[in-house]
């Protein structure tokens, strides 16, 4: 399987709820970032699995079932994945909104150990709130 099958698998896992699939496909050590300034008090860093299953809880409390990752193109060198897509979720006042993100997946031994999202969360905190 090549990296980039590996990551695509992960959001397809993702999106279908399968939690075993997904925390399957990073390493025990993995490296989460959400960037600063993210809504809804998801910015941080994110250390192993416990902390990233703590951060994807926070993500589900904060969106509910209203929250999309789409990925769009995977560019693959080496050990780097980067997936260019969509997110999508529902505004404050219930409008679908969407805006595009960069994921930057490193991977050793078939395994992601990290992942450094990308996005303008000033824009982003803007369209929720709208």
């Amino acid at each position: 399987m090549t990296n980039t099958e590996i990551i695509k698998g992960g959001y397809e896992a993702f999106s279908r709820g399968d939690v075993v699939d997904l925390f399957a496909r990073f390493a025990p050590d993995i490296e989460w970032t959400s960037p600063s300034g993210s809504p809804r008090d998801l910015a941080g860093v994110y250390k192993g699995h416990g902390e990233v299953q703590s951060f994807f809880g926070k993500v589900l409390a904060a969106y509910g079932e209203h929250m999309a990752v789409r990925p769009l193109e995977f560019v693959e060198s080496g050990d780097r994945v980067v997936a260019f897509g969509l997110l999508e979720a529902r505004s404050d006042s219930g409008h679908v909104v969407t805006l595009g993100f960069v994921h930057d997946w490193a991977l050793a031994d078939g395994k992601a150990t990290r992942m450094t999202e990308y996005f303008d969360t000033a824009h982003w905190a803007a369209l929720l709130a709208g």
